[in-house]
């Protein structure tokens, strides 16, 4: 009686409808307004209305503005609140979720009045986003590298609608969270951000604190077009270093609260740094998600590219890192380490392309052709390669980037038949050579960091023996072609000698 007796209390004492009215230890109340901001001046102006029936949250509870726009929430120390955009509302351009209001003392605010200005956009049917993983600047140094290659390339671009940071920004460095926020406010399009391991300020009462001054909050969701995103912060402590991955009480009820305002039938987006795969309670979260809704896990963490499935419903892509293996390994003709990943991986990023409640994903290598997908190679190319490959003598090796244990992949030689290839547990053949080349200590060159590779395998290679060349002319051309049923598909061509001339 008395758990009802409070939400019914609680019910009157709100301005909008609430969600999840589960008791909280807050010692505050904030109220405040949702209201267009019909000029763009980030002030409400004597003509301009507030906006009823959109989401606000403190991360937990979520209550729906009231006709004038106007809101309450209880707020505890450490919590950030924050609108739920709807498709046809946005904010002005730069770090969306900066905009959001972090409460690290919520008593000392909760006389004034919260404001969320909205901005009025049309509500997309397609739209195009990347999704960035584990840029982790360590100093300014490295924050050039970045500066270089997937900040630059992504500030040239004019074909994406916004950009979503999966965690780890910095590398335990908070005080570089303020100039990694300058140069991510510099992009064309507008940015979302995921809170990392790296990302938090480990001395902190509340870790995400320093994280959470400069980007909003750690936990928030939006629509855009016809897609729900929900941003969790899954970065669970143990102690002042230690940490897994885990989704709290509150997340798992501020998603719950969430899910009640949407169709059921509503494509949901689920943003995370550690990957699902690895997050102890992920079961937790996967039976709120339910067996009906189609659902796609982005997540980075790894520097590895990689994709699991939870059931028929819910898939997982983990994008890999902007810095690759770490801003390691040897330098290019600009004096940029080269960083490529466990898995083969180059540096990358990931496009995404959502047209209604359907979508597709391409890898992008960070300065490379975007249709270049993957990596073809055969042993007897290139003699570097005889000290290590003789295991691998006439067979064909692609490392097809975004591929799974969903995708089927075929070759064909010239303009022959085409032949499956078989999924192979196996280190991608260019990590085995610079791995070869260290132990030589061919690498690392002077003024190169040593890249920590071992061979271990990748989890999105495909092999297949070679047929008969001998009626085939002393040039090869190799075709690929990779897809499954779960957003992605890939060619690829190249040109080898023949080994049988």
């Amino acid at each position: 009686m008395m758990r009802l007796r409070f939400i019914w209390i609680l019910f009157l004492m709100l301005s909008g409808t609430s969600f999840s009215l589960s008791a909280q230890s807050g010692p505050a109340w904030i109220a405040g307004l949702v209201f267009e901001d019909v000029n763009d001046n980030g002030r409400m102006d004597g003509r301009e209305r507030g906006l009823k029936g959109i989401g606000v949250s403190n991360g937990d509870t979520i209550v729906l503005s009231d006709r004038n726009g106007r809101f309450k929430l209880p707020v505890a120390p450490g919590v950030s609140v924050f609108p739920i955009l709807p498709a046809d509302y946005g904010l002005s351009l730069g770090i969306q979720n900066g905009d959001f209001v972090y409460l690290p003392r919520p008593e000392e605010q909760n006389k004034e009045l919260l404001y969320f200005p909205l901005i009025k956009r049309k509500a997309l049917s397609q739209f195009r986003m990347s999704a960035v993983g584990d840029m982790q600047v360590d100093n300014l140094q490295e924050l050039h590298y970045a500066h270089q290659t997937v900040l630059s390339e992504l500030v040239q671009r004019q074909d994406l609608d916004f950009h979503l940071f999966l965690g780890d920004q910095v590398n335990s460095d908070s005080g570089l969270e303020t100039k990694v926020k300058a140069v991510l406010n510099q992009l064309q399009a507008p940015v979302w951000t995921v809170y990392g391991n790296h990302d938090r300020s480990v001395q902190a009462v509340w870790q995400d604190s320093v994280y959470n001054s400069h980007f909003g909050a750690s936990t928030y969701a939006f629509t855009y077009g016809e897609i729900h995103f929900v941003v969790l912060n899954n970065v669970w402590s143990d102690g002042s270093r230690s940490y897994h991955g885990r989704y709290s009480d509150s997340q798992l009820r501020f998603l719950a609260n969430n899910l009640k305002l949407l169709p059921k039938d509503q494509t949901v987006v689920i943003a995370q740094h550690i990957p699902m795969v690895f997050t102890r309670n992920r079961d937790d979260l996967l039976a709120l998600l339910g067996e009906d809704r189609r659902v796609l896990v982005l997540s980075g963490h790894t520097h590895r590219v990689s994709r699991h499935f939870f059931g028929e419903n819910v898939s997982e892509l983990v994008v890999g890192a902007s810095s690759g293996n770490w801003w390691t390994g040897e330098r290019d003709f600009r004096g940029l380490p080269h960083a490529s990943m466990q898995d083969g991986s180059p540096r990358n990023y990931f496009v995404l392309d959502f047209e209604g409640s359907d979508y597709k994903f391409q890898f992008k290598g960070v300065g490379m052709d975007a249709q270049q997908q993957m990596h073809i190679w055969l042993a007897g190319q290139d003699s570097i390669d005889k000290t290590w490959a003789v295991d691998l003598e006439g067979t064909l090796v692609a490392n097809i980037y975004a591929g799974s244990e969903k995708t089927e992949a075929y070759f064909q030689v010239n303009n022959g038949e085409w032949i499956k290839m078989e999924r192979t547990r196996m280190a991608d053949p260019s990590v085995q050579r610079l791995v070869a080349l260290n132990r030589a200590d061919v690498y690392p060159s002077a003024y190169s960091q040593r890249s920590a590779l071992r061979s271990s395998a990748s989890s999105h290679i495909w092999t297949a023996k070679l047929p008969d060349l001998e009626g085939e002319g002393p040039i090869l051309r190799i075709n690929i072609m990779a897809h499954d049923d779960y957003g992605f598909s890939a060619v690829g061509t190249t040109l080898f000698f023949n080994p049988a001339k």
